[in-house]
């Protein structure tokens, strides 16, 4: 970036600078930033899926799945590069326009900013620093079950329940040094009715709930004129209605009607940025300050509703 720090202390030493006159600027000069990760991951996984045809109309479904993961993860910030400012401020030290110390005090980072992880421990025996490699390990084990029931009320009609449970392992968050997360977990829940008649008509109905744990995104976000890396976790819950309508009054004719509602909430959330605050579903407000976690009990995240209709016109025939 080219020097888009345009605040303290560059927009206190470029006034300086104009104020006595002196031929030099920390404005607009070319700041380059480094994360270098590297990593090893291994995962093995069994499973299986048994389906027991219980009476004519009656199907249930088994499933089950283990899985073992292992990963290794490093990191490395290399002090932050700009040379013409580096000159520049060597220059003025050279003059006695500064001192070193205040040379110094520019060799610091703005995206991949260090301080609020040095110190915290690594796995190669080092702590978390500028210019170190930082290196951690973990593995993570689960066993993720599924079960069907379906059952045919008549010859097109079928209603359904089921459960499974998703899983996807922990790991590392690339922009933060040091740091590691749990694995996330879903737990989904799913009750409906196909049906499908002689006279072309399909309707599908299901209702769903779900529960994810440990949620890990990872979003760039601006922080006045600079852009930093944002990492979150949350535990969701949500649930729904899906609805799908179809009908084929013609081979060449299809029309269909699809509707979805969703309404999801944060159960809890913890973020990784300095300061974030966030207005709740009843206008209450949260507030994290430093880097220690916060709770956003059953804070609002997203209501919605999708409605799709349309048709679709098919000519069918021999291509001459």
């Amino acid at each position: 970036m080219a020097n888009a720090v345009g605040v303290t202390p560059f927009q206190d030493l470029e006034d300086a600078l104009i104020f006595f006159g002196v031929p030099a600027t920390v404005m607009g000069l070319g700041w380059s930033e480094d994360m270098i990760n590297r990593g090893e991951f291994t995962a093995t996984a069994a499973f299986a899926d048994v389906i027991w045809h219980a009476t004519d109309r009656l199907n249930l479904t088994f499933g089950l799945r283990y899985t073992q993961d292992e990963k290794t993860f490093a990191w490395l910030n290399n002090p932050r590069v700009a040379p013409e400012l580096d000159a520049t401020l060597a220059a003025l030290v050279d003059l006695t326009v500064i001192d070193q110390a205040t040379a110094d005090a520019f060799g610091f980072d703005v995206v991949f900013d260090m301080n609020g992880f040095a110190g915290v421990p690594c796995d190669n025996g080092v702590t978390v620093a500028e210019g170190v490699t930082c290196e951690l390990s973990d593995e993570w084990e689960n066993v993720s079950p599924r079960f069907v029931a379906d059952y045919s009320l008549t010859d097109d009609v079928m209603v359904f329940a089921s459960y499974a449970r998703g899983y996807k392992a922990g790991g590392f968050n690339s922009v933060q040094p040091g740091s590691r997360f749990d694995n996330e977990d879903v737990d989904n829940y799913e009750i409906g009715v196909k049906s499908e008649f002689d006279n072309g008509l399909v309707l599908n109905v299901s209702a769903f709930s779900y529960l994810y744990e440990g949620k890990q995104s990872i979003s760039l976000e601006t922080v006045g004129t600079i852009q930093q890396y944002v990492t979150t976790t949350s535990d969701d819950e949500a649930w729904g209605v899906d609805a799908q309508l179809n009908w084929s009054p013609t081979e060449a004719l299809n029309l269909f009607v699809n509707a979805q509602y969703i309404d999801a909430t944060f159960k809890s959330k913890v973020t990784g940025r300095r300061r974030r605050s966030f207005g709740s579903a009843d206008g209450r407000a949260v507030l994290v300050v430093g880097r220690r976690r916060f709770l956003s009990i059953r804070f609002r995240q997203r209501r919605y509703a999708r409605f799709v209709a349309g048709a679709r016109l098919s000519r069918r025939g021999a291509l001459q």
